[in-house]
């Protein structure tokens, strides 16, 4: 039997990271499993590992229950044999309530660490200045869902910058909406509803030439939506997510992707071409991008799954050679 992981979670309906995963981890050598009693006790004692991603989420809706939770699976996985592969998405969950909630969130993140075999992030200085192992972000592979057909809600989407994926207030929508001048703007994705109103009050009192698309896309849609538009703006400020999927996302798709975070930018792997840091929102009439084959040729030479395959071999099987 090949090296087996079981990955926590298996699926995720937000976007293709998980699936990306899975793939890198069959490339690097191991047979894929979700977490289910029959697989966690068929595959204990076999040199297998589990990958948790945001298994400190628990601690969001649950509290100290999740804590408790989160603690009592390191412990069986660990009495199991099994080696814990922890990938730090974020500086803290999203969405805490208080700081009663950031402190037993950043305590079941110290736990996962300790109980960890491996501490991955794909964050470039966050890793550095933390003891992390750094493992690059992988890149999306597009989905072809017959974008020809599709009826695209703007003739003008190839002069719109593109803000896409959950509406949620820790991505700073309001403050991008606040600030931004003279260009085209197009929102992709659900909303909380009081944040959805909080930003057409903005668009509506600014007077912005911005489209509100409120609803969850299907892959192949929303690439075709960012492939058609002029740029992708990524509004995270890095106070809780390390990195952004949005940037890698759009960086797979040869697009252009402007922030005014150089946090966010700096967790980035340095030979990534097509990320431009701005001063603020309201010069991004007056950004310039790299090309879309110079943008590719850096993802494919940084970000393939063979190239973040080859960086998980070495750090999984560093104590084999």
């Amino acid at each position: 039997m090949s090296n087996v992981a079981i990955v926590v979670p298996f699926s995720t309906k937000q976007n293709q990271y998980i699936e990306n995963m899975k793939s890198i981890l069959e490339i690097s050598g191991y047979e894929v499993a979700s977490l289910s009693l029959k697989s966690y006790i068929k595959f204990s004692y076999k040199n297998s590992i589990i990958v948790c991603n945001w298994l400190e989420n628990q601690t969001r809706n649950k509290g100290f229950v999740g804590l408790l939770l989160i603690f009592f699976f390191l412990i069986s996985s660990k009495v199991l044999g099994y080696k814990i592969v922890w990938v730090k998405h974020n500086h803290m969950s999203h969405d805490l309530r208080g700081k009663y909630g950031e402190i037993i969130n950043k305590s079941a993140m110290r736990l996962i660490r300790f109980f960890s075999s491996f501490s991955l992030c794909h964050g470039y200085s966050h890793s550095d200045n933390n003891g992390l192992q750094y493992l690059p972000h992988p890149r999306y592979e597009l989905i072809n869902g017959g974008v020809g057909s599709l009826a695209f809600i703007s003739d003008d989407l190839p002069r719109r910058y593109i803000v896409f994926g959950r509406m949620k207030r820790y991505k700073k929508i309001t403050e991008f909406l606040e600030s931004i001048e003279e260009v085209k703007v197009i929102l992709c994705g659900k909303f909380d509803e009081d944040y959805l109103e909080e930003c057409m009050e903005i668009v509506r009192r600014r007077e912005l030439d911005v489209i509100i698309v409120n609803r969850f896309m299907a892959q192949y849609e929303l690439d075709a939506y960012i492939k058609m538009s002029l740029g992708v703006i990524v509004t995270n400020d890095g106070g809780s997510a390390i990195v952004s999927g949005n940037v890698y996302h759009a960086l797979s798709l040869g697009k252009n992707v402007y922030t005014v975070h150089k946090q966010m930018a700096d967790e980035l792997d340095p030979n990534l071409k097509g990320v431009s840091v701005l001063n603020d929102w309201s010069k991004l009439y007056q950004a310039n991008g790299k090309g879309e084959q110079e943008i590719m040729m850096s993802v494919d030479a940084s970000i393939s799954q063979s190239k973040v395959a080859s960086h998980l071999q070495e750090i999984l099987f560093a104590d084999a050679n």
